[in-house]
């Protein structure tokens, strides 16, 4: 994706709402409580590993900035509790594959 051409993104991998909602569920050590939710409560992502966390504000901002007129397509971009060099680049729809 374009993303990839971004300063200090190391890797952007697109992953599907579907991988997403398997992910969360396997995250959450599965069980009957997570049965009945599907992939449309999930949103299509790019998972994005940074090369400098610091400058993190500057990437966010350099990604939103490469979608141009379609930046609204970005629903929200949030670090990883469990690494804060990834990103979350949630998407309303795909258009950077």
């Amino acid at each position: 994706s374009r993303i990839n051409l971004v300063d200090n993104v190391r890797e952007a991998v697109f992953m599907s709402r579907e991988e997403a909602g398997r992910r969360f569920i396997e995250q959450q050590g599965g069980g009957d409580a997570y049965e009945g939710i599907d992939a449309s409560t999930f949103r299509d992502r790019f998972i994005v590993t940074l090369e400098d966390n610091s400058k993190m504000n500057e990437t966010v901002a350099q990604i939103r900035q490469i979608q141009g007129e379609q930046a609204s397509n970005i629903s929200r971009v949030t670090p990883e509790t469990h690494n804060p060099k990834i990103l979350a680049v949630r998407m309303t729809s795909c258009i950077l594959r």
